[in-house]
């Protein structure tokens, strides 16, 4: 959970730095993390639902 900050941070500095503009980096973060909290969102109720499914077979 430490590193997605940290990777969607250094993402969107290199892509400031190759366009020169911080707004771009600056929106690239807030897409990265958006995208990241959704993807994390949907692991985690897979993983409840598939521990919920597992006790009622068990």
């Amino acid at each position: 959970m430490v590193q997605k900050p940290f990777l969607s941070f250094l993402i969107s500095i290199t892509v400031g730095l190759a366009e020169g503009d911080g707004f771009a980096a600056a929106g690239m973060i807030m897409l990265l993390l958006s995208s990241f909290l959704i993807i994390d969102l949907i692991t985690l109720l897979a993983g409840i639902f598939a521990s919920c499914n597992s006790v009622e077979k068990g």
